[in-house]
């Protein structure tokens, strides 16, 4: 759970960790007695506190923070962007009747990332599942690769993605691929990738799936299960 700094008053815990780029940061966090989400009731929560006022720039609402794994992650996590819907399911239940004959991928968690394997050509990725990302990202260590197969994609001119770093804007190639497997089950085409520097602190990935993949079919993410089921709309 992370909260926005812009929000938060004065009562945060510094403290030291060995996660960040450099090796040494200081995290923000705050204590929760109380965190009601739907049906979702927990206590003594810790929360990340940061600044993540880009977010309210970008989507022009406000946001007071971000939900992440580890309140859900006891839970089925069914997602319908065309519903605009998260529903939460207890992890013992069967899978429900909309998620019947559904496609189904496994994955590993690597720290709190769900990790599924993607193949482009004869290049076997590690792909981090991020509900929240409105982009798919690549390494951009692996663009010399895609290069050398350049009959699978096409680089556009427009692309360009906003990272905010000091009130800074860097642009990056964005590139649609053909012939994206994703698991065992799921090929796409046209699949949309950005190149950027991928660094997630105690997390070993290649790059990420988000909206591009969740918009286009319903998805069940069982954590208990490790698996992730995907279902046409």
């Amino acid at each position: 759970m992370v909260l926005s700094s812009k929000y938060e008053g004065d009562d945060i815990t510094l403290f030291p960790s060995d996660t960040g780029s450099d090796g040494k940061s200081i995290l923000r966090a705050k204590p929760v007695s109380s965190f009601v989400w739907g049906g979702l009731s927990l206590s003594n929560q810790i929360a990340m506190v940061s600044d993540i006022s880009h977010l309210e720039e970008n989507l022009n609402m406000k946001v007071h923070g971000l939900i992440g794994c580890a309140q859900f992650m006891n839970f089925d996590l069914l997602l319908d962007y065309r519903k605009n819907t998260v529903t939460l399911i207890d992890s013992y239940r069967e899978t429900p009747d909309c998620m019947k004959g559904a496609r189904s991928i496994p994955f590993i968690m690597s720290g709190h990332i769900p990790i599924v394997p993607v193949k482009i050509g004869n290049m076997a990725l590690s792909m981090g599942l991020d509900t929240g990302a409105s982009h798919n990202v690549i390494g951009k260590e692996h663009k010399q690769y895609l290069d050398e197969i350049d009959a699978l994609f096409d680089i556009t001119d427009d692309g360009l993605l906003r990272f905010e770093k000091e009130n800074s804007e860097q642009g990056t190639l964005l590139c649609s691929i053909n012939n994206v497997v994703i698991g065992d089950s799921l090929t796409v085409d046209g699949m949309r990738f950005y190149f950027h520097d991928i660094n997630i602190p105690n997390v070993r990935v290649n790059g990420l799936l988000g909206f591009e993949l969740f918009n286009k079919q319903k998805a069940l993410i069982r954590f208990n299960k490790r698996v992730l089921l995907l279902q046409d709309y």
